[in-house]
């Protein structure tokens, strides 16, 4: 493993870590005061400069970003690891609530939860940080990394899990990406102006 892609891994598993104590808070407190607590875990990530999955998508750079966001998704797991210390009871009716989604609805939720954190990344403002992340998790929008932290402390992780990540994964991506694009080609049509 290249120097650099040990540093994003190590990165990358701390990452995960602030998801899941956020995630471990959320479950513990719940509602409005538990969807503000969570935001935690981006701010630390966003203050330390850590790598996450859904915080780096948006900024890919080709399919020679592949290897490197695929080293942050691993790490992030492993960080995500920490949540089997939650109440699994609690987190296994937030999975089950979750599994209920249709395919499409997980795939729209999942791409408005990665425009929202890579906006969250971009502007790196605390407060506007807290109302986004609430404003994720109240609206229900999926969270790749957070719903591995539910997964794994629900202990519930089987072939229909792999498939809702898969979903939630990809609809993150397109989210941040297309965010990232529609920037791009404002910041140039300003420039031109």
């Amino acid at each position: 493993m290249k120097i650099r892609y040990l540093s994003d891994f190590i990165s990358a598993i701390l990452a995960g870590t602030m998801i899941a104590i956020a995630a471990m808070v959320y479950m513990n407190v719940g509602g409005v005061a538990g969807a503000i607590l969570f935001a935690f875990g981006l701010m630390a990530i966003i203050g330390l400069k850590l790598k996450l999955y859904t915080g780096r998508i948006g900024d890919i750079k080709g399919l020679r970003g592949i290897p490197e966001i695929l080293v942050i998704l691993i790490g992030n797991f492993i960080g995500c690891l920490f949540s089997l210390l939650a109440d699994s009871e609690t987190a296994r009716r937030i999975v089950e609530m979750k599994m209920s989604s249709t395919v499409l609805e997980v795939i729209l939720k999942a791409i408005l939860c990665g425009v929202i954190i890579c906006a969250c990344v971009k502007i790196k403002d605390n407060f506007f940080t807290v109302f986004a992340v609430a404003a994720f998790i109240l609206s229900g929008a999926e969270h790749s990394i957070a719903d591995m932290c539910y997964i794994i402390a629900s202990r519930s992780i089987n072939s229909e899990a792999y498939a809702f990540l898969l979903l939630v994964i990809i609809g993150n991506a397109v989210g941040a990406i297309l965010l990232s694009c529609c920037l791009r080609i404002i910041k140039n049509s300003d420039r031109r102006n």
